[in-house]
């Protein structure tokens, strides 16, 4: 696609700023735009007598995990580095705004904000502990056979038919959640390690092998304070906005990252509200179904159109929607 036309700004109409109390408000020619000055959000954004906006934008850093998200299996453990940095409880706050008009044609905003979370390090190594609790869970679940749960029952001092569960793979969870409540963990896992190194040792993948090497050895106390966070995210921003005569709102953010951060982010982009009367959406993509990159050959691509709430599937886990 080519690139957009530049702005020829100083051919565009001119603009009145005018600012009372906390509020910012830039009127052109058949526009008027209005932010909150403490916030630095545009709060309204009307053409002729049409609200276009309702809030925002904002900094959105957030999605729902899906469920390669949400593993506790693998290296990856996503969603839970996610919320241990506490992304999933980011509060924005504003440090300063700033207005100026450069031009008659063009006013400029620039916010500077900072947002973090409050992250309590006790109740988040409890829950990765919790969630580490859980993976062994499903490894187990679904890693040995009945006959292999009942030699891990026996050797762990358990009466396999006394355990809690119809079938062999709820026998076996309920077992992991009486050596957790019990501060037994340590013999589950010590056990399995001398398995892994021992008879099943060829069977076994060595990253399984190397988390358990990990643990072998430590007390359950020991294992639980290993859960310990290294801090919280932090992001500072600062958007630019640029409004022009012409009724344009650009929007330049520049975003630094610090504090304890996972290895990748869930999604970095701005959030805002519209008002009803804005139901339809038209693209130029792949469509009129919903596509993927490795399930398209269906999907050409075209100018299409649809309702807005049909680009969103509710699947029963979360999974990514629309095109």
């Amino acid at each position: 696609m080519p690139d957009a036309p530049a702005l020829a700004v100083r051919n565009m109409g001119a603009l009145s700023l005018a600012q009372s109390g906390d509020r910012i408000t830039v009127s052109g020619q058949g526009f008027q735009v209005a932010l909150d000055g403490e916030s630095g959000r545009i709060v309204s954004y009307t053409a002729g007598d049409r609200e276009l906006v309702q809030t925002g934008p904002a900094l959105n850093l957030w999605r729902a995990p899906t469920d390669n998200d949400a593993n506790t299996w693998g290296d990856q453990r996503a969603a839970i580095r996610w919320r241990d940095v506490g992304l999933d409880q980011l509060e924005e706050h504003t440090d300063g705004v700033e207005v100026e008009q450069v031009s008659p044609q063009e006013v400029r905003v620039i916010v500077r904000t900072a947002s973090l979370a409050a992250v309590d390090p006790d109740e988040q190594a409890a829950k990765r502990w919790r969630d580490q609790v859980d993976g062994v869970k499903m490894m187990l679940v679904h890693g040995v056979d009945e006959e292999q749960g009942r030699m891990l029952a026996a050797t762990l001092g358990f009466n396999y038919n006394d355990l809690t569960g119809n079938d062999y793979r709820a026998k076996i969870a309920s077992m992991v959640d009486v050596l957790d409540s019990t501060k037994r963990m340590p013999d589950l896992f010590n056990l399995l390690y001398a398995l892994v190194t021992g008879p099943m040792a060829d069977s076994v993948p060595e990253g399984v092998k190397q988390q358990l090497a990990e643990v072998a050895g430590k007390s359950q106390d020991e294992l639980m304070q290993g859960q310990g966070l290294t801090g919280a995210a932090r992001f500072d921003t600062e958007y630019t906005y640029r409004i022009l005569g012409s009724g344009d709102i650009v929007i330049e953010t520049h975003l630094v990252p610090s504090g304890a951060l996972p290895p990748f982010l869930p999604r970095v982009g701005l959030s805002m509200a519209l008002p009803g009367g804005h139901e339809t959406l038209t693209w130029y993509g792949r469509g009129p179904h919903e596509n993927y990159r490795d399930r398209r050959a269906s999907a050409p691509v075209g100018l299409f159109s649809g309702r807005v709430e049909d680009q969103l599937y509710p699947y029963i886990m979360p999974q990514e929607s629309g095109n």
